[in-house]
């Protein structure tokens, strides 16, 4: 009888030890899955901390080493022209086991997470990457759309140029900048010549051509870097960056040519032309509303 209780007594120790065991992975799981959530949410937080797409793609590069553990890894954008770097680098030379995550990105296309660890990767951090890439899919989108409807916001609908109000905002960064040591800035005034007699012979519609055309021209015949805005009606300007005076008659010479050439029917045996004045800083002001002014008296002139 003796026997009997202890062998039960052994028993029930040996199954209240597998039980205890049992109950110990159980919490060891629970307890990743809180630790996986809390990882994610800090993920989701620093994506969401930014709306500019060059800051998230290195968010989220910086977010899927980190909750993976990779030494080093790059966020690749496929697209029809071919694969390109959005961020990171691709290793040179690597035997490192590698880690490839999709994310798809309704705004922007294909992207993929190339991520690489010398020990290679679990489970664990296979899935956490996975969820990430949901994540990181709508960051993306978020950042994509926003940077489409801040572009639409600062251009003209017409014609393509900037608007009145991020011209003058672009062209005080400029002038700022050559205030701390830049080159001369200049700036062209354009007016579109016998653009009435447009609209009263062929309508406004022919003139909404008329004034798209030149914006499309005068764009043509500068660098990609200076700034074409519309300032009202028919009138544009220009922002030559580090150009002289001398520079900025030549750009006006070739964007008076480049109209002519177009051959735009203004009525009445007219056809359209521009005027160009010129203004340079320093030469002709410090400021914007200065620049302008001469600009605007060098029409007259």
């Amino acid at each position: 009888m003796f026997e009997l209780m202890v062998a039960l007594q052994v028993g029930a120790a040996i199954a209240g030890t597998g039980a205890v065991g049992v109950l110990a992975h159980q919490r060891g799981r629970a307890l990743c899955k809180v630790q996986d959530s809390d990882a994610l949410f800090d993920v989701a937080a620093a994506m969401a901390s930014s709306l500019n797409v060059k800051e998230v793609f290195e968010i989220v590069l910086e977010q899927a080493r980190n909750v993976t553990a990779a030494e080093c890894g790059a966020l690749l954008r496929i697209s029809r022209g071919g694969v390109m770097v959005a961020a990171g680098a691709v290793p040179v030379a690597h035997s490192a086991p590698d880690l490839v995550v999709p994310i798809n990105s309704s705004e922007a296309g294909g992207f993929v997470l190339h991520l690489w660890r010398a020990k290679g990767f679990g489970e664990r951090e296979r899935a956490r990457a996975q969820k990430l890439g949901a994540i990181a899919g709508s960051a993306i989108a978020n950042a994509f759309q926003y940077g489409a409807r801040a572009e639409e916001a600062t251009r003209d609908g017409l014609t393509g140029a900037c608007t009145r109000r991020e011209f003058e905002r672009r062209l005080r960064d400029e002038l700022s900048r050559h205030a701390r040591g830049g080159g001369p800035v200049s700036v062209m005034l354009v007016d579109v010549d016998h653009f009435k007699s447009v609209n009263d012979t062929f309508g406004h519609g022919r003139g909404d051509e008329v004034l798209a055309r030149v914006a499309e021209l005068a764009t043509q015949t500068v660098r990609t870097h200076d700034v074409v805005g519309r300032l009202g009606g028919d009138e544009f300007a220009v922002i030559l960056v580090d150009t002289s005076v001398a520079g900025a008659r030549r750009a006006a010479h070739r964007l008076v040519r480049a109209v002519r050439g177009a051959a735009l029917e203004a009525g009445s045996g007219k056809r359209v032309s521009v005027s160009v004045g010129v203004a340079t800083c320093p030469a002709d002001g410090f400021d914007s509303a200065a620049l302008l002014a001469s600009a605007d008296a060098a029409l007259y002139r």
